[in-house]
């Protein structure tokens, strides 16, 4: 079996399309999501360092700030009460800052960079309100409100900071300033971190991207390499099933067909021997009782007389009837009325369930297997009622024959015992080579349970008997 599995070609395993197209697809999706998180990662770096870039510049100049106009303010404060401002140095908050403003708690500038602000009042924005509240604002501004007028002229953008100054001591906040630095330094700063930022995060994808493809690329090849393998398993065990069925098929065509010719020898032997030897004793006893008379020693002509009784009976029982026309309970029923013709005792039959349509071989083996449990019920059971019943199961016919007599062969008959295992291993045969199953057990309190389960073919229509129970008496 195995010789004749592995001649047969095998299927060109062809490129594992599904597999390649996973990798690919992963390998694209794992890229897209890198790119996007790479993305957002250094977006989200550089906005963090852009903030803090500009909270320590705006700290470090609101430091400075304070500690220059600290000590001053209630001088400066006094100045703007008295309504004669002055310009303050810009040098001493350092080279980057262009302009400031001192506000007080109305929102009027009391000194500015550009005296033409002095006086003025704007609405307090949300920067200048948290500078009253005691917290730095730093923030770029593009310069689009109201009181940036004056420094829309020098620049499109300015870094812009709102810082508290405290009366030295106290710790109380006297005025707000607000000052505006170049954002040229920032940006060239910010640049560098973002590039830096980048540069980190693009090796880190890459790095990364690498590992995973070089990762899934050897786990795919190797499910390709079992994937592979396993179909070349599945496809020869795909063919030995084929193969095997394919026997089993042929088979169980071939017992079948095994069946009907031995029930054809059988009969042509049956034929052979009322034909032949037994005509030939016939003829031999006539002449004997021509040539002796009535009155001639009798033991020759006795002896002829059992021999051509015992070759009849033996080829009556080898021919069976013509059983290819009869329905499954019809042979059932021949097989009870040859049974009674033999020992003249009835067995009872209960039919259930018969299918409509037996093929030959099932009759065959119903009908033999019948004739051979029933004459072992009579001649070695010493039961003259035994009971028959035979019925129809999912594909099966399941033949069971009970009687009540002993359970071994009479000491007083030689050779019984053996001719039981004979007959039992006949019908175990029978039944067996069909595909069906022969069991033999005790039947309470005494005698003999056989049970055959035939299968008999395929059914068509409806089954035979029209009524769940029948019986009948051969």
């Amino acid at each position: 079996m195995i010789s004749d599995v592995n001649s047969l070609p095998e299927k060109q395993s062809a490129p594992n399309r599904s597999s390649l197209s996973l990798m690919v697809q992963f390998n694209v999706i794992s890229l897209v999501v890198l790119l996007v998180g790479g993305l957002l990662v250094s977006g989200w770096v550089s906005r963090q360092i852009e903030l803090r870039v500009l909270s320590r510049v705006g700290h470090t100049t609101s430091l400075f700030a304070g500690s220059v106009f600290g000590p001053d303010v209630d001088r400066l404060l006094a100045v703007a009460d008295s309504e004669a401002p002055s310009r303050l140095d810009l040098s001493v908050l350092g080279p980057d800052v262009v302009a400031f403003k001192i506000w007080d708690p109305n929102g009027m500038v009391i000194h500015s960079s550009n005296l033409s602000e002095v006086g003025d009042v704007f609405p307090i924005e949300e920067g200048l309100e948290s500078a009253w509240n005691g917290v730095v604002s730093t923030e770029i501004s593009s310069l689009d409100r109201e009181e940036h007028t004056e420094q829309r002229a020098m620049a499109t953008r300015l870094i812009e900071t709102y810082a508290p100054i405290r009366r030295p001591g106290t710790g109380e906040i006297a005025a707000v300033i607000e000052f505006y630095q170049d954002v040229e330094q920032f940006e060239s700063e910010i640049a560098s971190a973002r590039r830096q930022t980048w540069a980190i995060v693009a090796g880190l994808v890459v790095a990364i991207y690498l590992g995973l493809v070089l990762l899934v690329r050897r786990g795919s090849r190797t499910i390709e390499r079992q994937r592979g393998e396993l179909e070349r398993r599945v496809d020869q065990s795909e063919r030995l099933l084929a193969r095997n069925t394919e026997l089993t098929t042929r088979l169980k065509a071939a017992a079948r067909r095994t069946t009907t010719l031995n029930e054809e020898y059988l009969r042509r032997i049956a034929a052979d021997l009322h034909d032949g030897p037994a005509q030939d004793i016939g003829y031999a006893l006539l002449a004997v009782n021509k040539n002796t008379g009535n009155d001639a020693n009798g033991r020759p002509v006795d002896s002829l007389k059992r021999a051509l009784e015992e070759i009849r009976a033996v080829s009556a029982g080898l021919r069976s009837p013509e059983l290819e026309s009869l329905s499954l309970r019809q042979v059932v029923i021949r097989a009870l009325a040859v049974h009674r013709n033999r020992t003249g005792c009835d067995a009872v039959g209960t039919y259930e369930n018969l299918p409509a349509s037996v093929d030959l071989a099932a009759k065959i083996t119903v009908y033999r297997v019948l004739l051979e449990a029933l004459s072992n019920a009579h001649r070695h059971g010493g039961d003259c009622s035994p009971k028959v019943s035979v019925v129809g199961d999912s594909g099966f016919v399941v033949v069971r024959v009970s009687d009540h007599g002993g359970a071994a062969a009479p000491a007083s008959v030689p050779g019984s015992q053996r001719r039981i295992h004979l007959g039992l291993a006949v019908m175990r045969e029978r039944v067996e080579l069909l595909g069906g199953k022969f069991e033999v057990g005790p039947n309470q309190p005494t005698g003999t349970i056989i049970e055959a389960r035939i299968p008999h073919g395929e059914t068509k229509g409806e089954p035979e008997d029209s009524e769940d129970h029948d019986k009948e008496r051969g």
